[in-house]
């Protein structure tokens, strides 16, 4: 019988049922790989960033269950909202507030220079994203599905729903856009990437479990790269 996302009420439950990553909390091992690091002068268009970062605060999506919910609802799409359903219940369970912050998120502009630093990297019509994540904010342990209701997949990424949680080629890469700062990590499984230099850029494979949080005091600015792999990522590897 396959796994199908909709005969769950926990998001949590169908990724351990999927058998994606070993989820054995002794192990440690490496969970992420370094890439080529960003070349691409980017300073200008950060400090922009920078000057207006109240703004970004206010109106940039803060992916809280609440404005992913509201997101699905004006989307009108009622599959959507019931797959989307037992990530929110796993959350509320928890005691998450429906309002709690993720971090702050915005499509990139496909003239920025940020489109051209996603471009550099193996993928089919990336999907480039500024991510902030502000202090207090917290990405909660997640396995990505690319579910396609979220808005986060590039167009040639054709995904439905019956196809949630299998491997269709879809990644995604992070690359930090300052140097790290007291009190932001991500986890990958038990691995933990910090101190960071600008331009660093990691790559995580499809199904190993992974959150953030920023407890420190200044902003963590980075960007995401989604989309179909085109050439092996593994030719991109940084070896320092």
């Amino acid at each position: 019988m396959s796994i199908d996302i909709r005969n769950y009420d926990s998001r949590n439950d169908f990724i351990l049922d999927l058998k994606l990553w070993h989820h054995n909390k002794t192990l440690v091992q490496s969970e992420f790989i370094n890439l080529q690091p960003v070349k691409i002068d980017y300073s200008k268009e950060l400090n922009d960033i920078k000057e207006n970062i109240d703004q970004v605060k206010k109106t940039w999506n803060d992916q809280s269950i609440a404005s992913i919910r509201k997101h699905i609802e004006n989307s009108g799409n009622e599959e959507s909202l019931a797959v989307m359903k037992n990530q929110e219940n796993d959350k509320l369970n928890s005691g998450i507030s429906i309002s709690k912050s993720m971090y702050h998120v915005s499509e990139v502009d496909k003239d920025s220079v940020w489109q051209r630093i996603g471009e550099q990297y193996p993928f089919i019509n990336p999907l480039v994203r500024l991510h902030i994540q502000f202090p207090g904010d917290v990405t909660q342990w997640h396995t990505d599905i690319f579910a396609p209701f979220h808005n986060l997949l590039p167009n040639v990424a054709d995904v439905k729903t019956e196809d949630i949680g299998k491997d269709l080629g879809i990644r995604r890469i992070l690359i930090a856009l300052e140097d790290w700062d007291w009190g932001q990590c991500f986890m990958f499984g038990a691995d933990v990437w910090h101190q960071w230099h600008a331009g660093d850029v990691i790559f995580w494979n499809y199904g190993i479990p992974h959150c953030a949080s920023n407890m420190g005091f200044t902003p963590r600015i980075s960007l995401s790269v989604t989309g179909l792999l085109s050439d092996n990522i593994n030719s991109y590897k940084y070896v320092k």
